[in-house]
């Protein structure tokens, strides 16, 4: 989901910055969306790298590897 977030962010965040407070807050989110584009795939690249080393931990324990 990170990575969908991330790519949908671009365009929804300036949408929502500009709701809320006009020419500068399509500004700020659009910015922020720009952050979210980089950081939220690699969010959830680090995650699931993260459950599967926890996968790994889990079946060693089950058979005693």
């Amino acid at each position: 989901m990170g990575f969908v977030d991330g790519m949908t962010g671009i365009f929804t965040q300036p949408v929502r910055g500009a709701r809320k407070d006009g020419v500068e807050g399509f500004f700020k989110g659009l910015g922020k969306g720009a952050i979210g584009l980089v950081t939220r795939p690699a969010a959830g690249v680090i995650d699931f790298t993260s459950g599967s080393f926890d996968a790994v931990k889990k079946y060693g324990k089950i058979f005693r590897v």
